[in-house]
């Protein structure tokens, strides 16, 4: 067997919406250690998705889930 570090983390939800939408937010579930982490993983996801460009971006919420999470 390999010995592997488990790592504790926390499920995030980062909530993105932009300037001239006003379709509300784009939301994704992110895996982090902390909200500012979970923050730049959750706006390069939705930019990758093409559900934001991060030039227009209004606000960004993020909301902990009370959760945790193991990762291997």
């Amino acid at each position: 067997m390999l010995n592997k570090t488990i790592k504790k983390q926390s499920l995030f939800c980062v909530s993105v919406r932009e300037n001239y939408k006003n379709s509300g937010y784009s939301d994704v579930l992110v895996i982090a250690e902390n909200i500012r982490e979970a923050r730049r993983v959750g706006v390069d996801a939705c930019e990758k998705l093409g559900l934001i460009k991060r030039e227009f971006i209004k606000n960004t919420l993020v909301y902990k889930h009370e959760s945790e999470v193991y990762h291997a």
